[in-house]
């Protein structure tokens, strides 16, 4: 809401939150093997690649809906790791706050970080399998809203005596970019197979250019390739540039902050005459804020007119920080701890990150979350799964201002795993996303009713002496005065001098 000193009125809109919630959506599917795969004749684990939901926003609420895409991992009637793909769809809903107030439809501009939260198969049949799974969303939504000032009955205009404070407003919007098309390929060599494979996105770096931001960076593809009675793992890193259109931001030379999400919405790998070959179709969700200064109206007088105004209190957003980082990490648990003992071969290791929290911690803004490891192990020729959990903590720079609601989206790059019998190293590399906001409190004026003429006598002096906490603006409300008829003493503590 910006007072334009030349017209007199308010104009424009302001950011609002609508929504700020964390939600659990549970994925339920029943699955059959086809024919062209091996029974499963013992479950090993479970891999998810959840892709970016589809929303849309109602009247009193936005709907998510979208896809995930699952690898099951398996042992078949030979003893051998087999993988099979497949897909599940999920969607859920989240109540819209302050509805009323604010424009729905492209005005709204919605956060969302997703992440697995944990996921069993019970094998009823060879082919016949059930999957129970979890997903967590956070999800923030704000929504333009317009804070018109409701004023009923002014005669004269240029009578009204205004309190105008200063303050700082988010300024945001979200979009997503059109599929991106990557193709790679490299000699992996003959007699191999690949069991199965997955792609994270890393963002280098994103950047308003224009009316479009300008993301690269790279999409990570993880092969996991059996050689003979051995398993390996190969990662191709694959760059890319990608652009995406969107609406500028008002708010002059304020900073803008941009970051940017990378969305598998599809992998293909192929082997021909020795080479793999690589097909990625990627999805960018990019976002922009900025923290824009506006005016408005606290109170309102007329000096013509007997004033009744009405109040309301309003939670005005501001963004912190909006950026993208990766963060690598090295920690050290016991064969213990993880369940393992004897002598073992760790044959391949992955995971997912989800964040928990974020707070500002002795001056710096500290994000917090979880890695949730599996780790496939042989041990002479039988092969299991493990599970292994460790937190992370990022540091994103210092500050003071108190952190109201985050987004933030975590994807593992890359985990390698080592043991020496006693103690297994995990070492990994994650992608982050993270925004965070603050809140500030504000109140307003809502309306204004003016009625009877004021009567004052004319060639006065008033003097008012008035209490320490007491604005020159209430001394001016309560006589009905312009305010630069009202004058103080040199303290500006003991009274004020009133001419009419």
């Amino acid at each position: 809401m910006i007072y334009n000193t030349e017209t007199g009125v308010l104009e424009g809109a302001i950011s609002l939150p609508l929504c700020t919630r964390t939600v659990n959506c549970d994925v339920n599917e029943d699955i059959s093997v086809p024919e062209e795969f091996p029974e499963v004749r013992r479950f090993l684990a479970i891999r998810e690649n959840i892709l970016a939901p589809a929303k849309f926003i109602g009247a009193r609420s936005v709907d998510f809906s979208g896809a995930v895409d699952y690898t099951l991992i398996y042992l078949g009637a030979d003893g051998k790791i087999n993988s099979m793909p497949f897909s599940a769809e999920y969607s859920f809903s989240l109540p819209i706050e302050n509805a009323d107030k604010v424009e729905l439809g492209e005005g709204v501009s919605v956060l969302c970080a997703l992440s697995g939260d944990g996921s069993s198969v019970r094998v009823n049949t060879p082919r016949r399998l059930q999957l129970r799974a979890g997903i967590r969303a956070s999800v923030l939504c704000f929504g333009r809203g317009l804070c018109e000032e409701n004023l009923r009955g002014v005669e004269d205009p240029s009578a009204l005596q205004r309190l105008r404070l200063d303050s700082k407003c988010l300024a945001i919007n979200c979009e997503s970019s059109d599929v991106v098309t990557l193709a790679d390929d490299y000699f992996i060599g003959e007699d191999c197979r690949i069991l199965y494979s997955d792609a994270s996105c890393v963002i280098n770096d994103s950047a308003v250019d224009g009316e479009v931001v300008r993301v690269s960076g790279e999409v990570c593809v993880r092969l996991t390739i059996e050689r003979g009675d051995s398993v390996e793992q190969a990662l191709r890193k694959i760059p890319f540039e990608a652009q995406t259109d969107i609406e500028e931001l008002d708010g002059g030379e304020v900073a803008l902050l941009c970051s940017a999400t990378g969305s598998i919405n599809e992998l293909n790998v192929a082997i021909t005459a020795g080479r793999a070959e690589i097909e990625v179709a990627l999805v960018l969700s990019v976002c922009i804020a900025r923290n824009s200064d506006i005016c408005y109206t606290r109170d309102i007088y007329s000096t013509a007119q007997i004033c009744n105004a009405e109040y309301k209190k309003m939670r005005l957003p501001y963004v912190i920080a909006n950026k993208n980082a990766t963060l690598t990490q090295s920690e050290r648990l016991t064969c213990e701890s993880i369940g393992l003992d004897g002598d073992f071969e760790i044959v391949d290791v992955w995971g997912n990150a989800a964040c928990e929290s974020c707070l500002l911690e002795n001056g710096r803004y500290v994000l917090r979350g979880n890695i949730k490891y599996k780790l496939l192990c042989k041990r002479e020729s039988e092969i299991r799964a493990y599970d292994a959990e460790l937190p992370f903590k990022y540091e994103s720079g210092s500050g003071e201002l108190d952190i109201s609601s985050f987004c933030a989206h975590a994807s593992l790059i890359g985990a390698r795993a080592r043991s020496d019998g006693e103690n297994v190293m995990l070492e990994s590399e994650i992608a982050l996303t993270v925004a965070f906001f603050g809140e500030n409190e504000l109140e307003m004026l809502s309306s204004a009713d003016f009625g009877e003429a004021v009567r004052l006598e004319k060639n006065q002096m008033v003097v008012c002496f008035k209490s320490s906490d007491e604005e020159i603006f209430e001394i001016g409300k309560r006589y009905c005065v312009p305010l630069e008829d009202i004058s103080s003493d040199d303290s500006g503590s003991r009274f004020v001098i009133i001419e009419r």
